[in-house]
């Protein structure tokens, strides 16, 4: 879902299992109480879902947030416009295409306005092979993977 990386010491930071496990759970939920045909349970079940996942959003964002201010730090957020039209099987769609990030970066964006933090977001397209600090384009070769 996001991930964190404070440049200098490159000590990194993983969020969104939490949403991974709770989106799973209601999937296979939702599963089950269509072939009983609970179809009243099952709005109910998805309300549930919806407020479980705004509070882990929640909790990222602050997370995120509380970092680059203790850092004092930019947030930079990676643009994901291309990423729906990519067909990765039935079951990698369902996981890819379920995960909110438009609202994650809706509730990074507030919460770092409040706290008066700048956010930036950027293209993705080659970013792994062009260096943040000067703008130096490495070639996709094996040495050189990794380095940006």
């Amino acid at each position: 879902m996001a991930t964190s990386v404070a440049l200098p010491s490159r000590n990194t930071e993983f969020y969104g299992k939490e949403i991974r496990r709770i989106r799973r759970h209601h999937h296979n939920l939702r599963i089950h109480l269509r072939e009983k045909g609970a179809y009243e349970t099952l709005r109910s079940v998805g309300a549930k879902e919806c407020r479980q996942v705004n509070d882990r959003l929640h909790k990222i964002a602050r997370a995120i947030v509380e970092e680059a201010k203790m850092r004092n730090a930019l947030i930079v957020i990676g643009d994901l416009k291309g990423i729906q039209n990519q067909d990765l099987g039935a079951e990698m769609n369902r996981r890819l295409h379920s995960m909110p990030h438009h609202r994650l970066k809706n509730y990074i964006k507030y919460k770092a306005a409040f706290e008066g933090i700048a956010v930036k977001s950027v293209n993705e397209y080659m970013t792994s092979q062009t260096c943040w600090r000067c703008g130096e384009q490495e070639a996709t070769t094996r040495e050189g993977q990794g380095r940006y």
